[in-house]
C-alpha cells in the first residue's frame, strides 16, 4: 500500500495465470482500490482468458483481457480516459451487466513485439546468488498437447538475433543472470544458434553470464554439443520432466516419453550441471506402487528428485474428464494446488505426501554424499558422528549455538532409521539457547516408512556416483546410538 501511495499509478495490471491464485489476484485488486478507487485495475493471464466471468464480476476489477494482451492493453491505455467502446479481447462491466469479449488471435510474429523497457525497473532489487537477473521468453505456446496442461496455443518462436538483442541491452544494464520462462524453449529450432550468439559475443570475450530455464528442457531435443554450449553459457542446473515411467499412463496423458534423460544425467553431473528430474504424484489411474517405483528408480540415478503433486488445471482437457467423473466443482478452484493434494481418488493423501516427504529425504542424502564425498557405509558413520552429541530430551534438542542444516538433517535421518518415523524440526529460540522441537508427521503411517526402508536400496549421489544402502541399516545404527 505504501508503494502504491508513493508511486500513484493510473493503471495497475495483474497477472492471473493459475486458477488456485484467483483469490490472490482479487486481493491485490482490492488492496489497490483501498489505496485509491480511481486507479484502474486490469487483470490478464491464462486463467483470466479462460474464466473471465469469475473475475469481472468483482467490483475491484475494472477490466479483464483475454488472450495475449500486448495490443489490447496498449489500446486500453490509449482510450482509458475516453468512452471505452469495443476493443478486441477486453471484458468490462456497465452497471450490473458484464461484457465478455472473445479471445484475441495469437501474435504470430513475436519479433514484432518491442523489448520491455527495463530501465524503468530498479534491477538491484532482483538478484539470484548475488547476480542481477531478469526473466525473458524466446517462444510461446506448445504443440505437445499433454492432457494435464492448459497450454494449447501453437508454438511460435523469436529469431535468435532478436532474443540476443534483448540480452545485449540487458547486459549493458548490469544484468548477468537470464532466466528463460518459455514452456518448451528447446522446441525452438534456433535454440542452438542463440547459444552460439551468447558464446561468440559474450563468453568468448570474457564476459560472465548465467542462464537458467524455469520450465526445463526437453531431453529429446538435446545432444552433447548443445550441453557443452549450455555449460559455457553458465548453466548450473537443468530440469527435466519425466511425468511418469508408466507407459499406459504416458499414453493416457498424451505425453511424449523423455527417453534420453538418463543418457545425459551423468554427463551433466560430471560437469557440475545438476540434473533435476520432475514427476507427477497422484495422477488419475496412478497407483502408489507405481509412483513409488519411480522414486526407487530415480533414487539410484545421478539426479535430484522433483515430485509435483497433481492438481486439476481448469483449462486442461483432463479437467473436463475428471470433473464429470469425480464431481470436481469449478468453485473449488482455490484448492487446485499441490499443497492441498485435492485429487485423492487413486492414491490416498497420506501416500501422496509420503512420496513428497521421502523425496526430500533422498535429495538430502544425495546432497550429503556429494558434499562429503561419502559412499556406502560411510553415510551411516557420518550420521552417527554428526549426531553423536545431539541428544533428544522430551522431543527437544537444546543447544547453546545454532545447528547447521546438515546436523539437523542428520537428526531427521537418525530418527527415521531408529524410530521408523518422519519428523520435522521447529526452532524455538529462547534466551541464551536454541531449542529445536521434533514434531512427528503423524499422518504418515509406519507401514509406508517400512516400505521405504525395505525397497529403496541404493541412493546414489549426483556429483559423486557412490551410493548408500539403507535397507536393514537402522538396526546397527540403533544399537550404536542407544548402547549403554
Amino acid at each position: 500500500q505504501n508503494f502504491l501511495k508513493d508511486f500513484k499509478p493510473h493503471i495497475v495490471g495483474i497477472s492471473a495465470n493459475f486458477s488456485c491464485y484467483f483469490d490472490s489476484a482479487i486481493q491485490v485488486a482490492e488492496t489497490v482500490k483501498k489505496v485509491d478507487k480511481r486507479i484502474i485495475v486490469v487483470v490478464g493471464g491464462r486463467c483470466a482468458t479462460s474464466r473471465p466471468h469469475m473475475l469481472i464480476k468483482n467490483p475491484s476489477i475494472d477490466f479483464v483481457i483475454r488472450g495475449e494482451a500486448e495490443y489490447t492493453f496498449l489500446e486500453l491505455c490509449k482510450k482509458v480516459d475516453k468512452k471505452i467502446e469495443y476493443i478486441p479481447g477486453l471484458c468490462y462491466r456497465v452497471g450490473s451487466k458484464s461484457f465478455i469479449s472473445s479471445q484475441v488471435p495469437i501474435i504470430e510474429d513475436l519479433d514484432r513485439l518491442p523489448y520491455p523497457e527495463r530501465r524503468l525497473i530498479n534491477y538491484d532489487e532482483y538478484k539470484i546468488d548475488g547476480n542481477v537477473y531478469t526473466s525473458l521468453i524466446a517462444s510461446r505456446g506448445c504443440n505437445l498437447g499433454c492432457r494435464f496442461c492448459a497450454i494449447k496455443e501453437p508454438f511460435r518462436y523469436r529469431k535468435a538475433e532478436n532474443v540476443f538483442g534483448e540480452i545485449e541491452i540487458c547486459y549493458n544494464l548490469g544484468i548477468r543472470h537470464f532466466n528463460f520462462e518459455d514452456d518448451n524453449i528447446n522446441l525452438n529450432p534456433q535454440f542452438e544458434k542463440l547459444l552460439d550468439l551468447i558464446i561468440d559475443n559474450l563468453v568468448d570475450k570474457g564476459k560472465s553470464i548465467r542462464i537458467s530455464f524455469m520450465n526445463g528442457l526437453m531431453s529429446k531435443n538435446l545432444n552433447f554439443s548443445i550441453l557443452n554450449k549450455l555449460k559455457k553459457c553458465g548453466l548450473t542446473h537443468v530440469d527435466f520432466s519425466l511425468v511418469t515411467r508408466k507407459k499406459s499412463l504416458i499414453k493416457y496423458l498424451n505425453r511424449c516419453q523423455e527417453k534420453k534423460i538418463f543418457s545425459f544425467s551423468s554427463y551433466l553431473a560430471d560437469r557440475n550441471i545438476y540434473p533435476f528430474v520432475h514427476f507427477i504424484v497422484g495422477l488419475p489411474h496412478q497407483k502408489f506402487e507405481e509412483c513409488f517405483e519411480d522414486v526407487s528408480f530415480l533414487a539410484g540415478k545421478r539426479v535430484f528428485l522433483g515430485p509435483s503433486i497433481f492438481y486439476p488445471v481448469m483449462e486442461s482437457s483432463l479437467f473436463k474428464e475428471i470433473s464429470s467423473v469425480y464431481q470436481i466443482r469449478e468453485e473449488d478452484y482455490i484448492y487446485f494446488r499441490s499443497s492441498c493434494a485435492y485429487f485423492e481418488k487413486d492414491m490416498k493423501r497420506d501416500e501422496i505426501f509420503f512420496i513428497f516427504y521421502i523425496c526430500r529425504v533422498i535429495n538430502f542424502i544425495k546432497g550429503v554424499i556429494d558434499k562429503f564425498m561419502l559412499s556406502n557405509h560411510d553415510f551411516l558413520s557420518w550420521v552417527e558422528k554428526t549426531t553423536f552429541s545431539v541428544k533428544l530430551s522430551e522431543g527437544k534438542i537444546v543447544f547453546s549455538e545454532k545447528l547447521d542444516k546438515y546436523t539437523l538433517g542428520a537428526v531427521i535421518i537418525r530418527e527415521l532409521l531408529t524410530q521408523e518415523a518422519l519428523f520435522r524440526i521447529v526452532l524455538e529460540k529462547k534466551k541464551g539457547v536454541y531449542v529445536y522441537k521434533l514434531i512427528r508427521e503423524e499422518f504418515i503411517s509406519s507401514q509406508l516408512i517400512k516400505t521405504f526402508l525395505q525397497k529403496v536400496r541404493n541412493i546414489c549421489g549426483v556429483k559423486n556416483p557412490s551410493f548408500v544402502q539403507l535397507q536393514g541399516a537402522y538396526s546397527p545404527l540403533q544399537n550404536f546410538l542407544f548402547k549403554e
